[in-house]
């Protein structure tokens, strides 16, 4: 994958990391963290508007460049509650649901399992 749009179809964990690694590290530096997380989660999960990257654009940088939660983070929640809102037509359950996965991804991140830097 090398931007929004490609690579359509791919598991959520199959090329994932390499895919956002490419995006976040193009040359053009177009997407943060926050924008990157967003775009290659949906696409990974064939969420709509895959290349959309719009909502997330405020949360890079921990929330526009203020040091608050990592924007990969928040990028990752809103595709959490996009998930959460396809899978369950009850808005309740889906938002329980997105908060869920939200906070096991927030205590995962904190605990030193979040982004690693690209291999050499």
């Amino acid at each position: 994958m090398t931007g929004p749009g490609a690579g359509a179809g791919e598991s959520a964990g199959a090329g994932a990391g390499e895919a956002a690694r490419e995006l976040f590290l193009d040359e053009r530096d177009a997407y943060g963290c926050a924008e990157t997380a967003f775009v290659v989660l949906k696409e990974a999960l064939g969420l709509r508007d895959a290349a959309a990257s719009a909502a997330a654009m405020a949360p890079n940088g921990g929330i526009a460049y203020s040091g608050g939660t990592s924007g990969a983070v928040t990028g990752a929640a809103l595709v959490a509650s996009m998930l959460g809102e396809r899978r369950s037509p009850d808005h309740r359950a889906a938002k329980r649901a997105a908060r869920l996965v939200t906070a096991d991804l927030l205590a995962a991140f904190e605990g030193g399992s979040g982004p690693r830097p690209a291999a050499s």
